[in-house]
């Protein structure tokens, strides 16, 4: 059985400027909303 995780669970990250700029741009590429739901994306369904 999965546990539910509240909306105040959070996971925090720790990037370079550089890694931030790319990472950012990716986002605008791929025409995701928000940053947080580019990365959910990215990591959990390949992109």
């Amino acid at each position: 059985m999965e546990e539910q995780l509240s909306k105040n669970e959070r996971i925090e990250l720790r990037v370079s400027s550089a890694d931030k700029i790319i990472f950012k741009r990716a986002q605008k590429l791929s025409r995701d909303r928000s940053f947080s739901s580019f990365i959910v994306r990215s990591v959990f369904f390949g992109g």
